[in-house]
């Protein structure tokens, strides 16, 4: 035990982050006169999109109270938390590899060698603190929700926790929801006003975020600019670019539910890339004879857009037993965007419409 116990400090101490998760309802058990509250839970940030899996792990937070005439005392390393399924199938009930504890809050760390043997001891009439990590591990049927209980052994018997419960729907574990994800997208530009015309499909690769109830991201940007008219150089009239790129978008009219949200904003943004033309054949081979060698003709090219994005549905967490729930809206899991786009490139500027999806994940 002891063995098992320290390799999973060890994997621990690598630096997991911790979030709080707020039960929705109050948790709390009572007997033999020892009353337990759980003031805390905390999971390891990682459930959140990667599920129950080896590098979860559950902390609780409990304050108990000794309304006995006698001291009472409370191991945190004696605590045990398992995960039923169905109690008719005792053979899928799991429990939660237990990690430590210690007196107190939790500070964000695990447990140091040796809290496993630490009683806390409650005088009459008094409260203590006290707190338990337990480590999951991945198994069949880790996605499904389970009944979690937490049982807390006494010198006359034990009490039973229920932490999270099916059966109960409106009990939820409240925390807050992905706030950064990579964003995938098409974007089409088209130019037909002024002296730089043409189209500029292309792709863009973002890392997404929200900040209240803003939106943003920031990315690289890859295109083709096709032109029909303009001052830029090329033999085949087209450039290919690669750039930078950027939005922040303002929410002003929100419907939908909860599990399929819509949102309406207006943005703005832009892009700086570096153009670059694409030769035919024959002027390539004649720029490779000549001495000094002649490259391909190159451009910057900076666009400033603005317009109205809509927003469908939103990034869920993957799959667990805990009953977990974003207490904030979520990134959106599709963006639309419209709107008008005004460009700059080869000393000539043109205007004329962007339209752009994008795929968070």
């Amino acid at each position: 035990m002891k063995i098992v116990v320290a390799a999973l400090v060890l994997v621990a101490s690598c630096g997991p982050s911790y979030l709080v998760v707020r039960p929705s309802e109050p948790v709390a058990a009572e007997t033999h006169r020892v009353h337990v509250d759980v003031t805390r839970l905390w999971l390891t940030e990682d459930v959140r999109d990667s599920g129950f899996d080896d590098g979860v792990a559950l902390v609780v937070e409990l304050r108990v109270r000794n309304d006995d005439m006698r001291p009472r005392q409370v191991s945190p390393g004696s605590l045990s938390c398992w995960m039923v399924l169905d109690p008719q199938r005792p053979s899928e009930t799991r429990s939660l590899l237990a990690g430590g504890g210690g007196e107190g809050a939790f500070k964000g760390e695990p447990p140091g060698e040796g809290s496993l043997l630490l009683p806390v001891v409650i005088p009459p009439g008094q409260s203590r603190d006290v707190w338990a990590i337990f480590y999951g591990y991945r198994f069949d049927g880790s996605d499904r929700p389970r009944r979690v209980t937490l049982t807390v052994p006494l010198d006359d018997g034990e009490l039973t926790v229920d932490l999270a419960d099916p059966a109960r729907g409106a009990q939820r574990w409240d925390t807050p929801p992905v706030r950064a994800a990579l964003s995938v997208g098409v974007r089409d530009l088209s130019f037909f006003g002024g002296g730089l015309r043409g189209t500029v499909p292309g792709t863009e690769i973002s890392f997404a975020m929200r900040r209240g109830p803003l939106l943003w991201d920031v990315g690289l940007a890859s295109s083709v600019f096709v032109q029909t008219q303009g001052p830029l150089q090329s033999g085949t009239s087209t450039l290919t670019g690669t750039g930078l790129s950027g939005h922040l978008t303002v929410p002003f009219l929100s419907w939908g539910t909860d599990l399929n949200p819509r949102q309406l904003g207006a943005y703005v943004g832009g892009s700086t890339s570096f153009l670059i033309e694409i030769e035919t054949t024959a002027e390539a081979n004649a720029n490779s004879m000549k001495m000094p060698a002649v490259g391909p003709r190159s451009y910057g090219f900076y666009t400033a857009e603005a317009g109205l994005e809509l927003d469908i549905g939103a990034l869920r967490f993957t799959p667990s037993p805990f009953p977990l729930r974003a207490d904030r809206r979520s990134l959106p899991r599709w963006m639309l965007r419209v709107g008008y786009v005004q460009g700059w490139a080869g000393g000539a500027t043109g205007g004329g419409l962007v339209s752009s999806v994008h795929f968070t994940f």
